[in-house]
């Protein structure tokens, strides 16, 4: 049915926007979703980084301290350990001839740094704007992190290549303290003055490694998520759409269709005539119709019952719907009347079409409810109408008309006839 064909492509379009408008809403929301676990992912590593530092910064601040309130810690001098030369007489000589020197803060720092890099550890520095060690001068971050400890930074970190590996370098402010004026009175610093900072330097190559990994998993989980919920989306959406066709198609047999013998009714009757109607004309074709009504069926209706006369009605269009043509247009026109409209369709080939219906239905047997028969005959009217090319007909019903005049005169003359209208046609 042309009604059907239109419906459906209109529903299939709807059908394909629904798809792409609920994938792509899809597609966002777990992007959003995996984006902010890529996300969380790096952040959360980089927080334990930090962590980290901040522990490692407390374990050397503290040592610090120790070293600093105690006024350093006297060692056995060796070749490897050099004396602080800001320190006043650092060596002494013991009882037993052994040499030890004063190792301050600073110096203590410095070798634990060295002993840290061998073994593979965290690098770490001692730095300030204005070092007393040439060893101790502030490289591009650290000289940066300083002036925004000036500024009341309380701490910085960034991610720096060195020497073609990733590092993670962070760094904490150094304040003076009261043990720590008899070493720095002399470079101007007074309590609480900022005097330098502790740089940490992590080797992250392998947290990097991982991180990646991790990220090429998130992106794989997030392409897989996606796929598979767009795929169920497809499917539910699939049958959803088979489910909606299928109601559409019995909506749109409902309205063209009569429920009683599955016939086209009269409004689609019409709608198609019209269609016939245009291309007869447009090609300059005959258009054949017949219109027939059941003999005395107020008579059955009312003897038997209406359900006897469901049954005609019902034989009836099975006979009729059995021996027309597939382009042939059958319709209960109301009540007991049926029309048949022939494209392409000259008076004598519609008679015959007619002839055999009346024999058809003349031959099929009811029986009522006490097992009698019960025989049916039609009474027809047949017409034809040549629609001449380019030109519109005066009513596209005209030819429908012609043939209820037919069946009129067939019911005057006794019914269970044909009679074929005679009148003048264009």
């Amino acid at each position: 049915m042309h009604g059907n064909i239109k419906s459906t492509i209109f529903i299939g379009r709807e059908y394909r926007l629904f798809l792409y408008s609920i994938s792509l809403v899809i597609a966002i929301f777990v992007s959003g979703i995996f984006l902010g676990l890529y996300y969380r992912n790096g952040q959360l590593i980089e927080d334990e980084i930090i962590t980290t530092a901040r522990a490692d910064i407390s374990d050397i601040t503290l040592n610090r301290r120790w070293k600093e309130t105690h006024s350093g810690v006297y060692a056995e001098k060796k070749k490897v350990i050099n004396p602080e030369k800001y320190l006043d007489n650092p060596d002494f000589e013991s009882m037993n001839g052994k040499f030890y020197t004063k190792v301050g803060s600073t110096l203590m720092t410095a070798e634990i740094s060295i002993l840290a890099s061998q073994e593979g550890m965290l690098l770490f520095h001692i730095t300030s704007l204005y070092p007393l060690d040439p060893k101790n001068l502030a490289d591009p971050f650290e000289l940066n992190a300083l002036k925004r400890f000036n500024e009341g930074l309380q701490e910085a970190y960034e991610k720096e290549v060195i020497n073609g590996k990733v590092y993670f370098r962070y760094m904490s402010p150094l304040y003076v303290k009261q043990e720590c004026i008899e070493c720095h009175f002399e470079q101007g610093y007074r309590l609480g003055d900022l005097r330098g900072g502790i740089s940490l330097n992590y080797n992250i190559e392998h947290v990097q490694a991982k991180l990646r990994k991790n990220n090429i998993i998130i992106f794989a989980l997030a392409v897989i998520t996606i796929i598979l919920l767009i795929g169920i989306i497809y499917l539910i959406a699939l049958k959803l759409m088979k489910k909606l066709s299928s109601a559409y198609k019995k909506i749109e047999e409902l309205s063209v269709l009569d429920p009683l013998t599955e016939l086209y009714n009269r409004r689609y009757l019409s709608f198609r005539l019209h269609e016939e109607v245009n291309r007869a004309k447009r090609y300059g074709h005959y258009i054949g119709c017949i219109m027939m009504d059941i003999d005395h069926f107020k008579k059955f209706n009312d003897t038997y019952g209406h359900q006897i006369g469901d049954l005609i009605l019902q034989m009836v269009a099975r006979i009729i719907k059995k021996h027309c043509r597939a382009e042939d247009i059958v319709a209960r026109y109301g009540g007991e009347e049926f029309v048949i409209i022939a494209p392409e369709t000259r008076v004598d080939g519609v008679k015959s079409l007619a002839s055999r219906l009346c024999d058809f239905i003349k031959q099929e047997i009811i029986k009522n409810s006490e097992g009698k028969d019960i025989n049916v005959t039609i009474s027809v009217g047949v017409a034809e109408i040549f629609y001449k090319e380019k030109e519109l007909p005066a009513d596209e019903a005209e030819i429908i008309e012609l043939a209820d005049r037919a069946l009129y005169a067939a019911k005057a003359k006794g019914r269970d006839r044909i009679e074929v209208y005679r009148g003048t046609v264009r």
